[in-house]
């Protein structure tokens, strides 16, 4: 380039613009839904992403990162999830619904609550997850619009819309309205129909 002055000049130039290219492109891209802040307590701090978030999306979506990342252990709690359940007369004092139940003769409370295991992951690492859970979630759809009758069957793990782009989520209120609805559907038709109601007791501990 030698020592011309115009020469340096326009170099500086060529660079600037690339620079402000870049930074125009990273402006103008869109978080992804799965790069979210956590804000719980953890052995690592709690990331700011701000507007440093595309550096660290850049380093989760590397695959050579993720290959060298040591990754910190889970922090483990029991959550008690608090029910408000009908009494059975035979056992307590009363049938009406209520957080806690009391014995006919001895009077012992019985708390309706349900245990529930949870373990948290550092920061870093929940993002990481999330941005593998979310290509997974990707493919499951694929996979599962590959066949009608499973479409409409599965809702587990899946945001399934209240209608064609709303972006709001059905939840377990919608889904047994349906299903009541489909029911009385059958039944009003003179279907037989049989209903299986069934609780699977830890399904996910191993």
């Amino acid at each position: 380039m030698g020592t011309d002055p115009t020469h340096k000049m326009r170099y500086v130039i060529f660079i600037n613009a690339i620079a402000d290219r870049r930074f125009f492109y990273y402006m103008t891209m869109d978080k992804p839904n799965w790069l979210k802040e956590k804000g719980y307590l953890h052995l690592s701090p709690s990331l700011e992403l701000g507007s440093n978030w595309q550096n660290i999306e850049r380093k989760i979506t590397s695959k050579k990162y993720v290959e060298n990342y040591a990754f910190y252990p889970l922090i483990h709690t029991i959550l008690s999830d608090r029910k408000f359940k009908k009494g059975n007369f035979e056992k307590f004092t009363t049938e009406k619904r209520k957080h806690t139940h009391y014995r006919h003769k001895t009077l012992h409370p019985v708390k309706n609550s349900k245990k529930r295991p949870l373990h948290y992951a550092s920061h870093l690492d929940a993002l990481i997850y999330g941005y593998y859970a979310d290509i997974l979630k990707t493919r499951y759809e694929q996979l599962l619009k590959k066949e009608p009758l499973q479409d409409e069957a599965v809702i587990a793990y899946r945001k399934i819309e209240t209608f064609k782009n709303s972006g709001i989520g059905k939840s377990n209120i919608h889904f047994a309205r349906e299903c009541f609805d489909e029911i009385k559907n059958r039944t009003d038709k003179d279907k037989e129909t049989a209903v299986l109601a069934i609780d699977l007791k830890s399904f996910f501990q191993l």
